[in-house]
């Protein structure tokens, strides 16, 4: 079911571009690359554009991340039979640290909490570097699986 629903969001997003595209003019302009700016104005790009991508733990992959989340995730006493997926969004600053986690999608209060608090735990990374010089990378869509154990 949860498929279909993704199917089901996926088409309406498609169809939805697709008329905003037809009604745009042809001297729009689309940028290259998706960078953000968080409240200082400072420059945070996305995972997808910097040159040499962040790590962990020697691992461009997320792989090894994900390792380390399911392996210090625990469940919060008032929801021991937790199922699904919490999404988040973060950035990996140039020092290594995570900052601004934001649960997209989460499954209720608790369980988001340790979600939070787990990947504010995680070991330095590598940071993501453009041009050279070590830069804020941000992760969309990172997806934490909650399964009974």
């Amino acid at each position: 079911m949860e498929h279909l629903i993704t199917i089901v969001a996926l088409l309406m997003s498609i169809n939805c571009c697709a008329q905003n595209n037809t009604q745009q003019s042809s001297t729009v302009e689309v940028p290259s690359t998706i960078t953000y700016r968080d409240s200082l104005n400072r420059v945070i790009w996305n995972y997808d554009d910097v040159d040499v991508k962040p790590s962990f733990q020697n691992d461009t992959t997320l792989l090894s991340f994900h390792k380390w989340v399911d392996a210090n995730i625990y469940y919060p006493e008032d929801q021991p039979d937790a199922i699904g997926w919490v999404i988040a969004d973060f950035d990996i600053m140039p020092d290594g640290t995570l900052s601004n986690v934001v649960i997209t999608r989460g499954l209720c209060e608790s369980i988001d909490r340790v979600n939070r608090e787990v990947l504010f735990k995680s070991p330095k990374w590598e940071p993501g570097r453009k041009d050279n010089k070590p830069c804020t990378t941000r992760i969309t869509g990172f997806r934490t699986k909650w399964m009974l154990r």
